[in-house]
């Protein structure tokens, strides 16, 4: 990447509503600097609410949901977006997408904060952890 090219920054999630993970990606989404990042979030919400309305107005987000694709097509999706780096939020939780996850819709792939543990993929390069989280 040159140091002025925009990094496309994609999240794909379930819980992207009221929910603690969605206050940890609030910060994340609100607060990317848009002459260095563009943001895409692929929600996999089955139930929206005020929280996700909150998410989805920030107007630098660029909000998919791939509730109910399959696999591939959301796959196809983020490939289109041209993602450089997808963040996977919701590990081996309910409604996550690990399944896209395991097809390497972005040449970088990260887990963080929906799980206490690793994917166990090797499509997942590397997971957000801290020494309090992980001694």
């Amino acid at each position: 990447l040159q140091e002025t090219q925009v990094i496309k920054i994609g999240y794909v999630s379930a819980d992207f509503f009221t929910h603690s993970v969605s206050y940890f990606a609030d910060v994340l989404l609100r607060e990317h600097t848009a002459a260095r990042f563009e943001v895409f979030v692929y929600s996999n919400v089955a139930r929206e609410d005020a929280k996700t309305a909150q998410l989805r107005s920030y107007s630098h987000v660029k909000w998919r949901s791939v509730l109910g694709l399959s696999a591939a097509d959301a796959a196809c999706c983020i490939l289109r977006d041209e993602i450089d780096v997808l963040v996977e939020l919701s590990g081996h939780t309910a409604g996550n997408r690990l399944d896209v996850m395991a097809l390497s819709a972005a040449p970088v792939q990260i887990t963080w904060i929906g799980y206490p543990n690793t994917t166990g993929l090797q499509s997942v390069h590397y997971r957000v952890t801290d020494g309090v989280a992980d001694p």
